[in-house]
């Protein structure tokens, strides 16, 4: 199963310009199964994104909001080539700007997965909590993959590795001279990884992160 997280910044690249053709070929040429995007924009029917994703993608896809201003909505979002079954947003502890984790099932060749894209707060206690918060809801009972803008070195998320692997990421921000690994990537047992990379692209102010998983015995039993 080949996996991608993704920041978009709701399009916006490091040049200024704002394209939903430009990150969805960046998405497209990963020929990723499920991806997931973090500050998504929905705006009406002016700028939805979410929908264009849908058309250029030609995949299924769930959007649940965490931010909202005026007419501006701003989320997370998990498109995939399977069958999404059911979705949830976990709302984290949070002050100000909410922060969640879009919790999609879905089923991928034949098997239900469960897939989370999450982006974590600025403020590193609030991560903490953020953090706990996850260990306590995330599903054990299904495959689970975890990923998302994180906003912290890979150290932070240990209290994860309680029951996910925690994948060591490359620098993926800022896009145009990459320094910190702020987009991560986790799973659980039922998977090992077989290479994860970051695509070099500035059509956003973040990489995107891809992980290749295979099935473990344990998952494959």
């Amino acid at each position: 199963m080949r996996v991608m997280t993704y920041n978009i910044r709701h399009g916006q690249g490091e040049d200024g310009w704002v394209s939903n053709a430009r990150v969805a070929k960046v998405i497209a040429e990963a020929n990723v199964d499920i991806v997931g995007l973090n500050e998504v924009w929905r705006m009406g029917d002016f700028f939805h994104q979410p929908a264009a994703f849908e058309r250029l993608l030609a995949t299924s896809i769930v959007f649940e909001r965490n931010v909202k201003l005026a007419f501006l909505e701003q989320g997370n979002m998990v498109s995939t080539r399977g069958d999404i079954k059911h979705h949830e947003n976990i709302e984290l502890p949070s002050w100000g700007e909410m922060r969640s984790c879009l919790l999609a099932r879905i089923e991928l060749d034949g098997e239900e997965v469960a897939f989370g894209s999450a982006h974590l707060s600025l403020n590193r206690k609030m991560r903490a909590r953020q953090v706990r918060a996850l260990v306590e809801v995330l599903p054990r009972d299904v495959p689970l993959v975890l990923a998302g803008d994180m906003n912290c070195l890979a150290h932070e998320l240990d209290p994860l590795k309680e029951f996910l692997t925690v994948v060591d990421a490359p620098a993926t921000y800022p896009a145009f001279w990459p320094q910190r690994a702020l987009d991560h990537i986790a799973f659980s047992s039922h998977w090992e990884l077989e290479h994860v990379s970051s695509v070099d692209t500035k059509a956003s102010d973040h990489r995107p992160v891809v992980a290749q998983l295979k099935r473990t015995a344990q998952g494959a039993g």
